[in-house]
């Protein structure tokens, strides 16, 4: 067992991405986060990597610890190593560094265990916790859980899940003294990142936990009482039984650069409409008719711009892009989105970030058209003009076009083929919440083949300003 404590003078908050976020939302006091970015090494390697141990170690709220458990020194570790997306994560949507927790047959559980600085321990005080999870499939049974442990050592929380082969899983919670339960109606999703949350009130004998929005109210694991530390466990035995953790980039006050969508349809299934778990970042809700499609179509693309999938529409079709973590509300800091599109001679191909699939001034708020003549933007009534002539967006190859909301000047402008950008109209009022970005076609479309690939959405900050959610 090893443990090492440091303390460090409080550094402006505008810079790393926290791996972990603990927060008393009650008193406001940032309990813990570790800025992997900050780690003195990193593995670049897939485990195991024997060049170092690379245990987390850069704490920044004074008094707060990590506790790590491992048997062998490459068992749980900093790691910055692209893999493919299957086994391990291709990317993290939040800085390079993300932690590595890996268990095997013959090993006792690998726990990385954040020590918090004090005892929380005023009744009805609410203590929040944060955390990106990336659970790979396996062939072997085998488990992501976490436990809010009091002083006593006994759990308030205890949540685990189970993977075997399949795409999503039920999360299971262990209750009073009893055995694990499946919660209803709560899943998670493998091989890909998914935002996981739970807050549990000082005192109570339940707790809420969501994934990616989707919260669930929970007895606890037995009669209520303070939180000392939050544990990270590979429970059962398996043969390189793993699981990643990284950053939503939340410290109480406010939101990092964030990766809240992507994909390049890589790995999804030519020929057919994009899975709910093909993305790297996020997910999908799509209609049937969009496809996925590989090399050259009649009347479209002739590849894909990068990789060798691209996704095609014809007719009266949508594809959601949904976020990571679910709604969320908008606040102060840019919100950008990215693609390429493959323009035919004529037809209206339509984007725009919203709230839902259907267009209203309450849910939408900025929705543009790329036509055969210029590239309109919608006001909430019509939609007009903002850059007319073809000359707008070449047909017939892959064109880059990118759309930044300035949330405090309540402005959005479009970057279309690289050139200036050009400022478009907000739909209507600002949504309440945001959780897609959206394609749509218009209806009669079937003899035009639109391409789309590449497509990105994040949260863009600049440090130095102050962000504070509303």
């Amino acid at each position: 067992m090893k443990r090492g404590i440091w303390t460090v003078a409080v550094v402006c908050l505008a810079l790393g991405a926290q791996a972990v976020t603990v927060i008393n939302q009650t008193t406001g006091q940032l309990l813990f986060y570790d800025d992997f970015e900050s780690a003195p090494a990193a593995s670049s390697s897939a485990h195991p990597d024997t060049s170092g141990d690379y245990d987390p170690v850069a704490t920044v709220v004074p008094g707060s610890s990590w506790l790590i458990n491992e048997t062998g020194p490459t068992n749980i570790q900093v790691t910055a190593y692209r893999g493919n997306g299957v086994n391990d994560p291709a990317r993290p949507p939040q800085g390079t560094n993300y932690l590595r927790v890996v268990r095997h047959w013959d090993a006792a559980p690998s726990e990385a265990t954040l020590v918090l600085p004090a005892v929380q321990n005023t009744p009805g005080d609410k203590i929040h916790l944060e955390m990106l999870v990336w659970i790979p499939r396996h062939p072997n049974w085998g488990a992501f859980r976490f436990s809010l442990l009091g002083s006593d050592a006994n759990s308030r929380v205890n949540v685990a899940v189970e993977t075997n082969r399949v795409d999503t899983g039920d999360v299971q919670s262990q209750a009073m003294a009893g055995g694990h339960y499946k919660i209803d109606g709560l899943t998670y999703r493998v091989e890909t990142w998914q935002k996981w949350e739970v807050d549990y009130v000082i005192g109570a004998t339940t707790f809420t936990i969501s994934v990616d929005g989707n919260k669930k109210t929970v007895s606890t694991r037995l009669d209520g009482g303070d939180v000392a530390s939050i544990r990270f466990r590979n429970e059962w035995a398996g043969t390189n039984l793993r699981f990643y953790l990284d950053a939503t980039g939340y410290d109480g006050k406010s939101q990092k650069s964030l990766t809240l969508f992507r994909d390049g349809f890589e790995r999804c299934i030519v020929g057919s409409v994009p899975a709910l778990t093909d993305p790297e970042v996020g997910c999908y809700d799509t209609a049937a008719g969009v496809v996925v499609r590989t090399g050259a179509t009649s009347g479209g693309p002739t590849a894909a711009y990068s990789g060798a999938n691209y996704c095609e529409f014809t007719g009266s079709h949508s594809l959601n892009c949904m976020f990571l973590g679910g709604a969320f509300p908008p606040n102060v800091q840019k919100l950008r989105t990215r693609f390429r599109i493959w323009y035919p001679y004529d037809g209206v191909s339509a984007h725009g970030i919203t709230k839902s699939d259907a267009l209203s001034s309450a849910n939408c708020l900025v929705f543009n058209k790329l036509t055969g003549y210029g590239y309109e933007s919608h006001d909430g009534t019509k939609c007009q003009w903002i850059s007319p002539g073809t000359y707008s967006v070449p047909k017939n190859r892959w064109v880059p076009i990118e759309m930044v909301w300035y949330p405090t000047r309540q402005t959005v402008w479009v970057t279309l083929d690289n050139g200036a950008p050009i400022q478009a109209h907000l739909y209507g009022a600002v949504p309440d919440v945001l959780d897609r970005f959206l394609f749509k076609t218009q209806t009669g479309e079937n003899n035009n083949r639109f391409g789309v690939d590449d497509i990105e959405a994040e949260w863009v900050y600049n440090p130095g300003t102050l962000i504070v959610f509303p």
